[in-house]
């Protein structure tokens, strides 16, 4: 049994108040996002950084199926947004990352730059409206 296991599996291990030595990585990726750096769920795509900039990213989070087994970035539909974005591969209640970072996915970014680096600004992506649920339009009475 490695050292991670070991530690995770410990009765001295307690996820509501101590990091995971395997969630070291995904601490730095998520203080110091890079280009190239994918974020997933066991390989549900969450999204890829494009570009890094003071306050805010640009980030990819749309896929497009290249065949039945296949998927890719859709690079056309990257948007800016603000870093706390990163806050939704986190988990919540407990310390810890639902999803997990790759940092591979430079040919994303090369990919994009290629394209003319399209993307939202965030001021144009906050004036898009947000669906509301079923529930909020009914208690809104919109």
């Amino acid at each position: 049994m490695d050292a991670v296991t070991q530690i995770a599996m410990s009765d001295d291990y307690d996820p509501f108040t101590e990091v995971k030595p395997s969630d070291q990585k995904n601490n730095i990726a998520w203080a110091n996002p890079l280009p190239g750096d994918y974020w997933n769920e066991m390989f549900c795509p969450y999204f890829v950084v494009l570009e890094v900039r003071d306050d805010t990213l640009i980030v990819c989070d749309k896929t497009k199926e290249v065949d039945a087994n296949h998927w890719t970035w859709d690079l056309e539909k990257a948007k800016e947004v603000h870093r706390d974005y990163m806050d939704c591969v986190k988990y919540q209640s407990i310390i810890g990352y639902v999803a997990d970072v790759y940092r591979s996915h430079d040919w994303a970014v090369e990919a994009w730059k290629e394209l003319g680096s399209p993307y939202v600004s965030l001021e144009i992506e906050m004036k898009q409206p947000i669906a509301a649920d079923f529930k909020t339009v009914m208690e809104q009475g919109i």
